[in-house]
């Protein structure tokens, strides 16, 4: 191999416009290292035949159903993402998904998941164990950084980052703001994210008496949400299904403490009453308790700040998040051409 020939050929597929800022800071990591990226939304024939990839990587796993009708693309190499909801959910809820999630499972050569609890659910879907490989979400810890400014005086800052759809559990973190004021805790929740129950979430707002408590930002831009991650006292995640929030952990790297459900692998990222508080799903008095807890001891916000900063440096950098991928599409591409 040249030194300036690529190490790997990647056709990445099921990517929106633009991409969602977790895969493109990956793929700017891969082409760092040299790793040839084709990013798509569907692959046809034609593509194939002008990118020639070694391998190709569905982010998703409705991406790559949705190219169960499509043979040629199965004669490459095909690596598939389980992420959470797509394993969690839609298999229960969707008439034929598992059957199809299954073959894409058969007809991959590896399926990546973000995270045991992930692999173990897709296992019991159909997925072969020999063919599972977990690698956590990242963050550039360069990126997000605590703030070296000193806290305002004033509420307990809250923030949440989500889409509003059910699955973020959108409804119990209001139920949490609830319950805090109710116990006489001065707070205020910042939500990041829009989505297509906004509707339903103001309604819910009004309805629990919580206008002037909660804003409603809607969708920000990477850098506003480490903005707003560098001034907020707690991160309240009240997912209902998930992989590994990207958001918590970019918060944490930030030094915030996090108070999260215990949905999908978010204990793996969260070590309870260390980096933050876990609770079970849909337990907004749970919830409430944690941020209580916080609200009350500044000293404890400090140091689980403190121990989510380390716990994403030491286990969750984009540095080895990109030498995980490497290495798996090195393995699989080897694989192909028996070298």
């Amino acid at each position: 191999m040249n030194q300036s020939d690529p190490i790997v050929r990647l056709l990445v597929a099921g990517i929106g416009s633009p991409p969602e800022t977790f895969l493109q800071q990956k793929v700017d990591g891969l082409r760092r290292a040299k790793v040839d990226v084709t990013m798509v939304n569907r692959i046809d024939a034609a593509l194939l035949r002008s990118t020639r990839p070694d391998v190709i990587h569905f982010e998703w796993n409705s991406a790559a159903i949705d190219h169960l009708a499509s043979p040629i693309v199965w004669t490459y190499p095909v690596i598939i993402s389980c992420r959470g909801t797509q394993v969690r959910v839609r298999p229960h809820v969707t008439p034929g998904y598992a059957q199809q999630l299954r073959q894409t499972f058969d007809r991959a050569r590896a399926v990546h998941c973000v995270c045991e609890t992930i692999r173990n659910e897709a296992m019991e879907l159909g997925l072969p164990a020999d063919k599972a490989v977990v690698i956590y979400p990242a963050v550039d810890c360069t990126e997000f950084i605590p703030s070296s400014e000193a806290r305002r005086v004033g509420p307990l800052c809250l923030l949440s980052v989500g889409a509003l759809i059910w699955t973020k559990g959108v409804e119990y973190a209001l139920l949490t703001m609830r319950r805090l004021l109710d116990e006489g805790i001065s707070a205020h929740l910042e939500m990041i994210g829009a989505g297509r129950e906004r509707e339903r979430v103001l309604v819910a707002v009004r309805d629990m008496r919580l206008e002037g408590a909660v804003s409603l930002v809607g969708a920000a831009t990477a850098p506003e949400v480490r903005a707003a991650m560098q001034r907020c006292d707690v991160f309240l995640h009240s997912s209902l299904s998930e992989g590994v929030s990207n958001a918590a952990l970019e918060a944490m790297a930030c030094g915030i403490p996090v108070v999260t459900s215990d949905a999908g692998g978010m204990h793996e990222a969260v070590r309870d009453g260390l980096d933050g508080f876990v609770v079970p799903v849909r337990d907004p008095s749970g919830a409430a308790a944690a941020v209580a807890r916080l609200a009350r001891d500044h000293d404890l916000r400090t140091n689980l700040g403190r121990n989510g900063r380390g716990r994403i440096v030491q286990r969750f950098r984009l540095e080895d998040h990109i030498a995980g991928f490497i290495e798996l599409y090195e393995r699989v591409a080897s694989a192909q051409t028996g070298t």
